[in-house]
């Protein structure tokens, strides 16, 4: 009887462009507010309504402050984050519910006090200033999900050289329904920021004129937010102004970018090498096979897991192998290999960009 080769798989996929589009920099508004807290619940459905109006350009994140109810699940979610972001704009001097227009003060009007959420006429015109600033930044957003976890790419251009300035992101869910997160009547809740990556602290970073950088994130879900509902924001600050901001708008691939490891047939290595740019890939793999070698058949497939180039077996012998296949015929997008041996089927994701 013929001994099947006994394989273990562990894939590992990297590469320096991003796989979607740079992403539209928008103004970010950040607002201090709390689930017991009757000012909240009279302003936050104008700045929700006043945020759905200018969705195309507007993004907005509320951290949730301890005063005046200490018990507010949003704020005990993360108490670091929201306490070190609410007084970063001395939010807690003023009160909640308070926000700032590319992290600077909107001008009052109509006696509203300064950071009113409900001052729609002074959020108008602060939006329509901060449109009016160049950015020097241009940002690409990736996810990337494996099972409790995400892991976040961010790439950063910047037409103009740029010293010492600080990267936040920030993982928001959209939207949460509590019955009994306060005393102030509101149930349904909106752009919670749920996670800064790093943290708080956020990442400083230099580029020259033209320079570009990326960075990766990793963190773990929360049973308590509804993944579904989750974003990735990124922004820029320079002095406290924020000089570019961007918000995801696709669901997370599945795999993660740096190491996309998974139960599978065993003993075979995999590695795509090459960037998303190029119109040639090399597929290396290696195997730590027992008993007789079999032959290992690899595939394209697409995200719906369509079959659109077969690339053949290959020998399975125990050692190092390379498989070079074109994608210039493959549309941009991503993309995954299939490997199949004797001992089952793995996934290898990768991406096209022309």
């Amino acid at each position: 009887m013929k001994k099947s080769a006994f394989l273990i798989l562990a894939i590992f996929f990297s590469f320096g462009v991003p796989a979607r589009a740079q992403l539209q920099n928008m103004v970010l508004l950040e607002e201090a507010t709390n689930a017991s807290c009757p000012p909240c619940a009279a302003q936050n459905p104008t700045l929700e309504q006043f945020l759905q109006g200018n969705a195309g350009s507007v993004i907005g994140v509320s951290y949730h402050a301890w005063w005046p109810g200490a018990g507010d699940p949003m704020y005990t979610g993360d108490v670091t984050m929201n306490r070190n972001r609410i007084t970063y704009y001395s939010f807690d001097a003023i009160g909640v519910p308070t926000c700032v227009v590319n992290g600077q003060y909107a001008t009052a009007t109509n006696g509203w006090y300064q950071g009113a959420p409900g001052d729609v006429d002074a959020l108008t015109t602060a939006v329509s200033d901060a449109q009016a600033v160049t950015s020097p930044y241009t940002m690409t957003v990736n996810r990337f999900a494996q099972n409790d976890s995400e892991e976040v790419q961010v790439i950063v251009n910047s037409s103009s050289a740029v010293t010492n300035d600080t990267l936040r992101v920030i993982v928001v869910e959209a939207e949460h329904d509590y019955t009994n997160a306060g005393t102030n009547g509101e149930t349904k809740f909106f752009q919670i920021a749920r996670k800064m990556l790093p943290s708080y602290k956020g990442t400083a970073f230099s580029l020259p004129a033209g320079g570009t950088k990326s960075f990766l994130f990793k963190y773990k879900y929360s049973t308590n937010w509804n993944t579904d509902q989750l974003s990735a924001i990124a922004f820029v600050e320079s002095s406290q102004s924020v000089e570019g901001a961007v918000q995801t708008v696709d669901a997370p691939q599945s795999g993660f970018l740096d190491a996309v490891a998974a139960s599978g047939p065993s003993g075979i290595h995999v590695r795509i090498a090459g960037n998303p740019l190029e119109s040639v890939r090399t597929l290396d793999y290696s195997l730590d096979a027992s008993g007789e070698s079999s032959n290992v058949t690899f595939s394209i497939v697409d995200l719906l897991g369509r079959e659109v180039q077969a690339l053949g077996p290959q020998p399975a012998t125990p050692g190092d192998h390379a498989l070079i296949f074109p994608t210039a015929s493959l549309s941009s997008g991503a993309y995954r290999v299939l490997a199949r041996t004797s001992a089952g089927v793995m996934q290898v994701p990768f991406v096209v960009e022309h």
